[in-house]
């Protein structure tokens, strides 16, 4: 993942190029001080922030349609509990999450793999994308019990700033 004047790229090809760009001078090394420390805390913000980039292209949809079917049912459900359950499953979807996106976005997968196997049987439908199932989402959404039986145990994951393990740190003006 690369941070750049707050922008974050997560294109493999894209950050080489850039890094290349960056480091072909061989600038020099400078003391990791308060400047530093600060660039380097706002490019972790940002990366948190957009923590989703990295998720494989074909997992995005999958948490975008969670989130939408979760804030569907808790603005429809007629009890507080079911909707507050509705909430917390939506928030699983969101940069604030402390569970890996992956696991929740290949779960969401597995929830609704019967109603894109049953999309792709329709005449004229070999390829089909989970958008094309958002109205029977709609129209028969999963039960909370069984969203909550494929999600209720995730694992997880501390946040981007803990897992960084290695960093390259340019400070402006330097």
């Amino acid at each position: 993942m690369l941070v750049e004047q707050g922008h974050v790229h997560a294109d493999v090809a894209h950050i080489t190029a850039r890094l290349r760009t960056l480091l072909a001078d061989e600038p020099p090394g400078v003391p990791f001080d308060e400047p530093a420390q600060e660039a380097l805390s706002a490019a972790l913000a940002a990366a948190g922030a957009a923590e989703m980039l990295l998720l494989p292209q074909r997992l995005r949809p999958a948490l975008d349609q969670l989130r939408r079917v979760a804030a569907r049912e808790a603005a429809r459900a007629t009890q507080i509990d079911t909707g507050q359950r509705w909430r917390a499953l939506a928030a699983l979807t969101g940069p604030d999450a402390a569970v890996d996106l992956r696991v929740v976005a290949e779960e969401w997968m597995v929830i609704v793999a019967d109603r894109l196997t049953a999309a792709r049987e329709r005449p004229r439908q070999p390829f089909v994308l989970l958008a094309q199932i958002d109205g029977e989402l709609e129209a028969t959404p999963p039960t909370i019990d069984e969203v909550e039986d494929h999600l209720g145990v995730l694992p997880v994951v501390p946040s981007l700033d803990e897992r960084v393990a290695a960093a390259i740190v340019g400070v402006p003006d330097r």
